[in-house]
């Protein structure tokens, strides 16, 4: 009976530790996928790996999204990543030093929600072909869709650097505006309609009703 009560116990502390790992560790944590068969990652040598709520991704994986949306949770500080369909996206760094957090990621195609809170020294970047968001603390979209072109972001809460790669513009979005790049790097209020049509992506916790 002893072994078993041993047995039981190592069990137990193999597990929390595996736990705290897991919440200590620099990457992503898979939250929610509408539809595991309709997305497809890869490590950071290209190689497809299996993906489901829980997963967690390491720095240089990627996801490609069809026919899903997918919510990821920022580890080990929080924070939450959303990932429309059709989208692919690219976890290049993800770097923390004493409770301060340095994120890097690209959009190539698609659409994503960024949902970041503010901590002091933190810096957290969005690339895509034609431009880079920089954030401290925020809550925004980014869509680019050079197909059907469209090359937009939209602020809903705190400020973001957004700059053209090739430093030709750029400027500082505050909460409530966008910026449409086929109009140039200016700031305008969206409509009551274009907010209802294009800022889709809801998460867990909004979801769930418990947002606050």
């Amino acid at each position: 009976m002893r072994k078993v009560s041993l047995f039981i116990a190592s069990l137990v502390f193999f597990a929390g530790f595996g736990v705290l790992y897991a919440e200590n560790i620099a990457g992503v944590r898979i939250v929610w996928i509408d539809s595991p068969l309709e997305l497809i990652a890869y490590d950071r040598d290209s190689v497809p790996i299996r993906a489901d709520v829980g997963t967690i991704l390491r720095p240089g994986a990627r996801l490609e999204t069809k026919e899903t949306t997918v919510e990821l949770q920022l580890l080990p500080r929080g924070g939450s990543i959303l990932i429309a369909p059709n989208t692919h996206f690219l976890i290049n760094s993800i770097e923390e030093n004493k409770n301060q957090m340095k994120t890097d990621f690209s959009l190539s195609r698609g659409k994503v929600r960024l949902i970041i809170d503010k901590t002091a020294g933190s810096r957290h970047l969005l690339r895509t072909p034609t431009t880079v968001a920089g954030v401290r603390g925020t809550d925004f979209y980014r869509m680019y869709d050079r197909e059907n072109k469209k090359d937009w972001l939209c602020v809903t809460e705190g400020a973001v650097q957004f700059d053209s790669l090739t430093g030709e513009g750029g400027l500082l979005v505050s909460a409530g505006y966008f910026v449409n790049l086929a109009k140039g790097f200016a700031q305008e209020k969206p409509s009551e309609e274009w907010l209802k049509l294009n800022l889709t992506l809801k998460s867990s916790l909004e979801r769930s009703g418990t947002a606050p």
